[in-house]
């Protein structure tokens, strides 16, 4: 599979391309790091878990305008918070869709609202030349929907995703590893998640490329799905990948950082088969 072909999860845009944001470490004790980014993805196709995909009625566009901020309480304890801006919306039919997944045909549509806003605290355990972390993140049930035209902003539930972040920082090389499992209301089933990310630095560690392979397992443990939102496959029950990807972070001056993204898929479930991007500008302090 090339770089050209490759199958994207958006539901990873989520993931700073800070090097330093993320991982194990804390923020010190009133710095922080804020990121505005935007991320695009636009799928004719959903992957099932057997390998195949689903032709959807009509094209799903999910666009994203995200704030993302980590905030040091104390040189331990850190505040994260993400507010996500959805754009979704349907376009011109595929003439190909499987009726086995959907009744047809729904009318095209558009929606413009809040995602899932999250907040998180991370605790840091151990800072040697290994750091560990705990954290655990909350996702309110915050977003909206059309039933009409299938469209919804996030998932229609709170999720609570208690972590372990273990990882190094030696030169220019990092890496870290996240384990831990997110906890579903509203019918929605629980999942195991777990992240490996490396990055190593060049031009006296100003720009850092980042590789990261990330898993979302569903444990499948609750059937219930609405139909309505089969049609456009945008935060279903029961959704899983398995993904890698590439990212890049460029240093400009003390404070001020630019990334990009380009995410992939070796394996899903219900979640879009179709090329996506993210970029963003930061700021740390």
């Amino acid at each position: 599979m090339n770089l050209i072909r490759i199958e994207l999860i958006a539901v990873l845009l989520l993931i700073s391309s800070e090097a330093f944001a993320g991982g194990p470490w804390t923020q010190n004790k009133k710095g922080g790091y804020a990121q505005l980014s935007f991320s695009t993805i636009s799928a004719a196709l959903l992957y099932n878990n057997n390998g195949d995909s689903y032709q959807l009625y009509r094209k799903v566009t999910d666009n994203t305008l995200q704030a993302y901020l980590e905030y040091g309480l104390t040189d331990k304890l850190t505040l994260l918070g993400n507010i996500p801006v959805k754009f979704v919306s349907t376009g011109d039919e595929t003439f190909n869709a499987d009726t086995s997944l959907v009744d047809i045909p729904f009318p095209a549509g558009k929606l413009t609202a809040l995602g899932n806003i999250s907040f998180a605290l991370k605790y840091k355990l151990i800072d040697e030349s290994w750091k560990l972390a705990a954290q655990l993140r909350t996702d309110a049930n915050t977003s909206s929907a059309d039933v009409s035209t299938g469209l919804q902003t996030g998932y229609d539930c709170w999720s609570y995703q208690p972590s372990l972040l273990v990882g190094f920082s030696k030169k220019a090389l990092y890496g870290f590893v996240t384990a831990g499992i997110t906890l579903r209301s509203g019918h929605y089933s629980e999942s195991f998640n777990a992240t490996l990310e490396t990055g190593y630095g060049f031009f006296k560690q100003k720009t850092y490329l980042i590789i990261v392979l990330d898993l979302d397992k569903s444990f499948l443990n609750d059937s219930t799905q609405r139909l309505d939102y089969l049609r456009t496959g945008l935060y279903v029950n029961n959704q899983e990948y398995f993904s890698y990807g590439l990212k890049i972070n460029q240093s400009i001056g003390q404070h001020w950082n630019i990334n990009g993204s380009l995410l992939g898929a070796g394996y899903g479930n219900l979640v879009a088969k179709a090329p996506a991007y993210n970029v963003g500008v930061a700021f740390k302090w």
